[in-house]
């Protein structure tokens, strides 16, 4: 069993009446013929977040309290998690990185060399002598997925790899793939979700090897947690990119690692739609400075305040975003400076203050 720390496991291939379980804070690994790595880390909050990596071989992960197992086959990934309320965070499936594999393999054959065992990954030579009907059979995995395919057609997915995906989701509790709104953005949950598996194993093997980010402060814990709180809105900032043609890794960079602000976000490009300045031109910014979204938004709420809430003020506001948080600090001084109470002892500005203002606006560069 594993409460917090890293575990990397090599089972051999057990018979039908044998079990070898896995418990962690978080649920149950059953495990059989496995090379799984499993990282527990305890969240800020008090909760627990599991990472569970495949080499070779199969499990099935229980979350914590009961419920429907998640397979995992080679090469795939699972984070999972629990609040310090005991109550599971959405599960979510991804692809071990190519770097992932080598270490774990690593790790399997550093302990097989201290204990004497010689340790490959090719198959067990009690396979060789298995019919050819036997080793031409679908796997679990196979069947797993085939199931996944059906079930994706039958909710209307389609059958290829983001129909099998999107099933993946909906099991995890990410997506509700009856509700016609979240099957309309399916592919977009996919293609998120496929983004920030890849940062989140970066982040986990930032950790483990006791690297820190040069470009985030943020946890791989936390980035999960942030996340999966936020996906529906993240998932719309990525749908509003696309259609206004912004669209990019950056943007899928800076959106991920600063979710929290997604909904924000909205807000704005909303408002820049309102008075014509979202075009990609103008608010390109705003999608690669997620980080600022809220300081753009308190931005644009002053400016609605002065009356000033259009695109030549503003515009010059949403392409500079990266300096949103300076203009916010000019203008609650101004606040302070100018501005008269609004009867509960919270200073506010009005239209007199928008000659004097509108300027610093529109010269946010």
């Amino acid at each position: 069993d594993i409460e917090i720390g890293d575990m990397v496991v090599d089972v051999k291939k057990l018979d039908k009446k044998s079990s070898f379980n896995i418990e962690s804070p978080v649920g149950t690994a059953g495990i059989r013929g496995t090379v799984p790595a499993i990282s527990v880390t305890q969240t800020p909050d008090g909760g627990f977040q599991q990472n569970t990596s495949m080499l070779r071989g199969e499990i099935a992960f229980t979350p914590r309290g009961g419920g429907l197992p998640t397979m995992l086959g080679p090469g795939q990934s699972l984070s999972s998690g629990i609040g310090p309320n005991g109550v599971m965070l959405p599960m979510q499936l991804g692809q071990v990185s190519a770097a992932m594999m080598t270490a774990i393999q690593a790790d399997v054959e550093a302990a097989g060399e201290a204990m004497g065992i010689s340790v490959d990954g090719s198959t067990d030579a009690s396979d060789a002598s298995v019919p050819a009907s036997e080793e031409d059979a679908p796997s679990e995995d196979e069947l797993n997925e085939s199931d996944d395919e059906r079930e994706g057609a039958s909710k209307g997915v389609g059958d290829d790899d983001n129909g099998t995906d999107a099933v993946a989701l909906d099991k995890a509790g990410l997506i509700d793939l009856d509700d016609p709104e979240d099957l309309a953005k399916a592919d977009s949950y996919v293609e998120v979700t496929g983004y920030a598996a890849t940062t989140l194993e970066e982040k986990v093997e930032q950790r483990r090897s006791g690297r820190r980010s040069e470009t985030s402060e943020k946890d791989d814990a936390t980035f999960l947690t942030d996340l999966t709180s936020n996906l529906d809105d993240v998932v719309d900032v990525s749908i509003e990119a696309e259609a206004i043609g912004v669209k990019s890794d950056a943007m899928f960079d800076s959106l991920l690692e600063s979710s929290e602000n997604a909904a924000d976000v909205k807000e704005v490009v909303a408002v820049a739609a309102e008075i014509g300045a979202n075009d990609a031109e103008s608010i390109e910014s705003v999608f690669i400075n997620v980080d600022q979204a809220d300081a753009v938004k308190e931005v644009m709420e002053v400016a609605s305040d002065l009356g000033a809430q259009d695109a030549e003020n503003l515009t010059a506001v949403f392409s500079n975003a990266d300096k949103a948080d300076d203009l916010k600090a000019v203008m609650d001084v101004a606040t302070e400076t100018l501005g008269s109470d609004d009867g509960t002892g919270t200073k506010v500005l009005d239209s007199s203050s928008a000659s004097i203002l509108s300027s610093t606006l529109q010269n946010a560069d």
